[in-house]
């Protein structure tokens, strides 16, 4: 089976810091944890594999999209891929209920009974605003999203933070 995400050597400088040598293989099915202390590189090494920021050394694929200096991930690409990231991304002034919207523009496949489904579950109030939420419960809105479009691969940062 071909992996999901396989680079070797990502790296990535910054003044006073360097990531390097980065390597990582994910199977389909399987569960992997980054570990390591606080800036030891595990969100610029998600968001490296995501195309939020430029690897400086290395390669890999990621869905079978090529990554790497001056590569970026296709939109098809990233439509198949759902994240959670360390803070909640939606606009302070939209209400619950109105990120499924956003979700129809983001993803062919968004499922908004599977999105609201996990809402109710999650006990997010569909007409609160999203400024309100506490950061426990914007992370569960954001896995509410990321779980809605049937994503192949799944990506957490710091996803358990605040709940």
């Amino acid at each position: 089976m071909d992996a999901l995400i396989n680079v070797t050597n990502l790296g990535k400088r910054y003044d006073g810091f360097h990531l390097e040598d980065i390597g990582l293989a994910v199977e389909a099915g399987t569960v992997v944890g980054l570990i390591g202390s606080n800036g030891a590189g595990k969100t610029t090494t998600i968001k490296m594999l995501l195309g939020i920021l430029q690897p400086d050394e290395g390669e890999g694929e990621v869905l079978g999209c090529s990554i790497g200096k001056g590569m970026f991930l296709e939109g098809s690409i990233k439509e198949r891929i759902g994240v959670v990231l360390d803070t909640c991304v939606f606009p302070e002034t939209s209400k619950v209920k109105d990120v499924a919207t956003l979700g129809r523009f983001a993803y062919r496949n968004w499922d908004a009974k599977r999105f609201g489904a996990l809402c109710e579950r999650f006990e997010l109030a569909p007409k609160k605003n999203v400024k309100e939420l506490s950061r426990g419960m914007g992370m569960k809105l954001m896995l509410a999203f990321a779980l809605s479009h049937d994503p192949e691969l799944l990506v957490l940062d710091e996803a358990t933070a605040g709940l």
